[in-house]
């Protein structure tokens, strides 16, 4: 082990410092932004096929709890529904026998065209390029997935913005299938992470006291939160 991250492991055990460690990092975050232009995700997509680990294992138990979440919707199908960030569209399979329309967006090109290649005998599956910062989400939908791509923002106020625009894509009587990775109980507890807004729950947190969706059912592993959101009539 290198002698600085030694003393940074260090310095994490100590009462307050820990947090504010770890506030340093998410400052740190801010600033880059490592997410912001799509080749940094295309770098990923081209270094190999499922740089998510998608049809791991324990990847496959996450998606089964995202269906037990969706289940709490009462639908058996839905008319037009969108993905958010379906990268090579490995889930964007498990959703398309019960959508009548399904669109997937995600940020990648090469991601796309891995999807367009995995879904090519399913008509009602399309795909699109879709630049969450910069872009509103096409159209509106009685159901909205968004599944760990809003925690790839870094800055609040870019969180916020883009939660909007995700619930604004949801039709009134609509849901939102939220799912996103969970960080340190640090990020989690913290004084300063509903502003930072960093992790699944916190997100989950901010969906979660909007005026205009109401709470269907929530879920938690130790690596992921969950949760279905109804948007309530106008």
């Amino acid at each position: 082990m290198k002698p600085g991250s030694d003393i940074r492991g260090k310095l994490k055990q100590l009462p307050g410092l820990r947090s504010t460690v770890y506030l340093a990092i998410v400052l740190k975050q801010m600033l880059t932004d490592q997410w912001r232009e799509p080749d940094s995700f295309d770098r990923i997509f081209s270094a190999g096929a499922d740089p998510w680990t998608s049809e791991s294992e324990a990847e496959r138990e996450r998606f089964a709890v995202t269906l037990e979440v969706l289940a709490a919707s009462g639908r058996e199908r839905f008319d037009d529904a969108v993905e958010l960030g379906c990268a090579e569209g490995i889930f964007t399979t498990t959703l398309e026998p019960m959508c009548d329309r399904l669109l997937g967006l995600d940020f990648s090109e090469v991601a796309l065209d891995r999807a367009r290649d995995r879904l090519d005998a399913c008509p009602q599956v399309s795909f699109a390029r879709w630049d969450m910062r910069n872009e509103d989400i096409p159209g509106h939908y009685d159901l909205v997935v968004a599944m760990g791509v809003i925690t790839s923002l870094y800055r609040p106020g870019d969180v916020r913005r883009v939660s909007d625009s995700v619930v604004r894509a949801v039709r009134p009587g609509g849901f939102l299938l939220f799912s996103d990775v969970r960080q340190s109980k640090v990020f989690e507890s913290s004084w300063w992470g509903p502003m930072m807004l960093r992790g699944g729950e916190q997100i989950r947190r901010l969906l979660a006291g909007r005026e205009d969706l109401e709470l269907v059912k929530s879920a938690d592993t130790d690596s992921h939160v969950f949760a279905l959101f109804r948007r309530k009539a106008a």
